[in-house]
């Protein structure tokens, strides 16, 4: 019995420890990692590129004079409203933000990354250490991704160390930190495929649910306006840009989905009319330009970039 008890008490005090230790680590990289020197991009980098896969596979920013892509696949415009507002505080030099924003960035199709039930989404872990505790509570759901993640980063408990394995290891190294060692910190994602599978497979994940339209949604709306006031504050010009879709995808976008967007876009226009939208989405590209329906490759990317470059000249 006091051989088992000993045991016990070795096995405790070592989880201890353990978690301690990794409780500290992980409070050092929210406090200290998580910081304006930490998150510098270069001087020149005067436009900030911003968004899902849509503003990843199109907006170059080795053809966009002075600007840096950080884009990253299925960003969900909660998420994109908090890291932007970290990236403007750490650089002051920033004066314009290119968005993606399309039909399907303000549907509840979009709320998949915050509401996700498995423990494959791995967003929750990517931009929790962001999140404030309103957007905590906005994003909540009866999910083990969320409850994860919340001890994580509101009470240091380590779990899913996966992403966060490169500021651990130069945490404990003393190494310093670059901007591309964040897990939200995209980049350009130059696409060479050319893949037309079945149309119906983007159409329904977008804007269906088990074949039942879905509607708006209201928290992608109001962290679009969080965005949009963040830049006005900011006096940093915003551009909504909706990016090349091909015209069997467009066509297959439920009404009431075009109708919310050009709403959403009317009164955006309204209440902020220093705000830009370009609607590229009927952009008359060859489909071989495409990378698959609703995403640009690299040929598609060239030249609406270079459309950019001279909008942005003039």
């Amino acid at each position: 019995m006091r051989k088992f008890l000993k045991r016990m008490l070795i096995f405790t005090l070592l989880t201890i420890v353990v978690i301690a230790t990794s409780a500290i680590i992980y409070h050092y990289i929210k406090t200290n990692y998580l910081n304006n020197n930490n998150l510098k991009l270069n001087e020149g980098v005067i436009t900030l590129i911003i968004g899902d896969s849509h503003a990843e596979t199109t907006f170059d920013d080795t053809i966009i004079p002075h600007s840096q892509n950080i884009a990253f696949h299925a960003e969900h415009y909660v998420y994109t409203y908090f890291k932007l507002q970290k990236i403007v505080e750490a650089n002051s030099q920033i004066k314009r933000v290119i968005l993606s924003y399309g039909p399907h960035n303000i549907s509840q199709g979009a709320d998949i990354t915050l509401f996700s039930i498995g423990r494959t989404s791995r967003s929750f872990a990517r931009y929790f250490m962001l999140l404030d505790d309103e957007a905590v509570w906005d994003i909540y759901s009866p999910s083990q991704n969320w409850r994860i993640n919340y001890l994580k980063w509101k009470y240091y408990i380590p779990f899913q160390l996966k992403l966060e394995a490169k500021l651990i290891s130069k945490s404990i190294q003393g190494k310093s930190i670059q901007l591309k060692d964040f897990p939200f910190i995209g980049s350009f994602y130059a696409s060479s495929k050319h893949v037309f599978t079945d149309v119906n497979i983007p159409i329904q994940g977008h804007y269906y649910k088990k074949g039942k339209e879905l509607e708006k949604s209201d928290i992608a709306i109001k962290y679009l306006y969080k965005i949009i006031e963040l830049c006005d504050n900011n006096s940093i010009e915003l551009y909504l840009i909706n990016t090349p879709l091909h015209s069997d995808y467009r066509r297959l976008i439920p009404e009431y989905f075009v109708t919310n967007f050009n709403k959403t876009s009317n009164e955006i226009s309204d209440k902020y009319p220093e705000v830009k939208i370009i609607d590229y989405s009927d952009y008359n590209l060859p489909d071989d330009n495409f990378g698959d329906y609703h995403h640009v490759n690299t040929m598609g990317a060239e030249v609406i970039s270079k459309k950019i470059k001279v909008y942005l000249e003039q």
